[in-house]
């Protein structure tokens, strides 16, 4: 019959050595790991701040726009004498002006072919100096002619 020794053979101490050596993480394996959170940090910050400038200028855009379309609107239901002196009197909205910095408002009447339109432009202090956002209207002038008045009235 075979004894039992008590001395371990090789294989029983490599296993003992390595269970010892691994009770956590090496020091190289927590070096590699905050250098690819630092990486991945480097490259995802900028795109992120970049981001959220986009998404202001864009909001500050239709701001721009939603405020331009309301002078508009407002000038074209008035009639030839009021609309020129409101066109003289522009000015940019409070709650407007508070969120686009400097900003400032002009309009312009032409007449082209027959045709009145308002070109009005809006602009405020940006980044790169942008050209000022436009927006244009047509006034459309409706007449009562005999044509016109003929086909309104009752035919009986």
């Amino acid at each position: 019959m075979k004894s039992l020794s008590s001395k371990p053979t090789k294989t029983s101490e490599r296993m003992a050595y390595r269970i010892r050596r691994r009770p956590g993480f090496a020091l190289l394996e927590v070096v590699t790991a905050i250098g690819l959170i630092v990486s991945l940090m480097a490259i995802a910050t900028p795109m992120a701040i970049r981001s959220i400038r986009v998404w202001k200028d864009a909001q500050r855009y239709q701001l721009a726009t939603d405020e331009l379309s309301a002078q508009l609107d407002r000038l074209i239901a008035l009639d030839k004498e009021d609309r020129q002196v409101a066109m003289e009197k522009l000015v940019v909205d409070q709650s407007v002006s508070r969120q686009l910095p400097d900003a400032s408002i002009s309009g312009e009447l032409r007449t082209v072919n027959g045709e009145q339109r308002i070109e009005l432009s809006l602009d405020w202090t940006r980044l790169g100096d942008p050209p000022p956002i436009k927006l244009v209207g047509w006034v459309v002038v409706i007449t009562n002619t005999p044509s016109t008045a003929s086909s309104e009235e009752d035919p009986s």
